[in-house]
């Protein structure tokens, strides 16, 4: 195999693990407001707020990295964040995953751009 079939064939592997993390949390997180808001909430309400979410979008990336509660990863240790990093999109369980497909994957190649994408991902997340 070519290096980049091998390439295209890693990613799209990495795209299915990560859609599953992701299936999960989706439904962990809205399936209990979609429910409630459904059966409890006016329509009208519930379109309000859905407008207010998408407010976040339009924050600069500087006022974004102010609202961390830390500058090391101390702090989020504590309540447990390394854990979510386990069960998360690109997390160690799926890294773990692709790599006994392909064992040469890497999370992170480190050049600029490669570490670039990945800061502009994190204030997508």
């Amino acid at each position: 195999m070519n290096r980049p079939n091998v390439d295209r064939s890693r990613k799209r592997l990495l795209a299915w693990y990560n859609m599953i993390p992701n299936v999960i949390w989706s439904i962990i997180n809205i399936g209990p407001i979609l429910i409630f808001c459904l059966t409890k909430v006016e329509p009208k309400t519930v379109y309000t707020f859905l407008a207010i979410s998408f407010f976040p979008v339009f924050l600069s990336n500087a006022f974004i990295s102010s609202l961390q509660i830390g500058k090391t990863t101390k702090i989020y240790k504590k309540p447990g964040v390394h854990f979510i990093n386990r069960v998360s999109q690109n997390g160690d369980i799926i890294n773990k995953l692709v790599k006994r497909k392909f064992p040469a994957h890497r999370i992170l190649n480190y050049d600029k751009e490669a570490i670039s994408k990945l800061i502009k991902q994190t204030y997508v997340f």
